[in-house]
């Protein structure tokens, strides 16, 4: 998002920033495998990211981002075997976009 910004139109993206404490354990229990991953880590966050904007479109992430489809799902399976984080459960998938939103921050 750019320019001026309504409180309202933010939805829940203040919440991200709203406690650094959970905020620091999550991404400790979440994170700390994915940034030992290496140099790949970074393209499965980014990957992970752009799949979660394009509500888990994976031919809309592969357009974006210029990859094949299979590369989109296995970044992303790659992302959920190394965060422990399932993105088909509701609770997870929250969980992700709010650690990955916190980073971005």
């Amino acid at each position: 998002m750019s320019g001026v910004v309504r409180l309202a139109g933010l939805g829940p993206r203040p919440l991200v920033l709203a406690d650094p404490l959970t905020a620091d354990n999550l991404s400790a229990r979440h994170l700390a495998a994915l940034d030992a991953a290496g140099h790949s880590s970074n393209e499965i966050e980014h990957t992970t990211r752009v799949y979660l904007e394009c509500d888990q479109d994976v031919r809309e992430v592969a357009r974006r981002l210029a990859v094949h489809p299979n590369t989109v799902r296995y970044r992303v399976s790659r992302f959920q075997e190394l965060t422990d984080l399932n993105l088909r459960r509701t609770e997870d998938l929250v969980t992700s976009w709010w650690l990955l939103n916190r980073r971005r921050a």
